[in-house]
């Protein structure tokens, strides 16, 4: 194998039709028009099903779509967990 060469293939792709269907039902969920925040439940059987290390809440925080854990930042601090592009500091936790 020889590295840093130019190779040149001229590939010639035949031009076809393709005909399918896709069908899709059901319901959409409902969508709330008057506000705009979201909100997720953490139960308790996904808590004792989740192997956390050292009981730390960002590790449950993880299983909310949409949350990132960095941990290089302290966790007290906005960079901790940032949720849907959003700094953490701009989010309300409940527990």
């Amino acid at each position: 194998m020889t590295v840093n060469r130019l190779l040149i293939l001229d590939v010639v792709l035949a031009i076809s039709t393709a005909q399918e269907v896709i069908t899709v039902s059901g319901n959409p969920s409902p969508l709330e028009t008057t506000i705009s925040s979201s909100g997720e439940t953490i139960l308790p059987q996904q808590i004792e099903q989740t192997p956390i290390n050292g009981r730390n809440y960002l590790d449950l925080m993880q299983l909310v779509p949409g949350v990132t854990i960095n941990r290089q930042a302290n966790e007290g601090t906005d960079a901790a967990a940032p949720i849907l592009g959003e700094r953490g500091g701009n989010a309300v936790f409940a527990y």
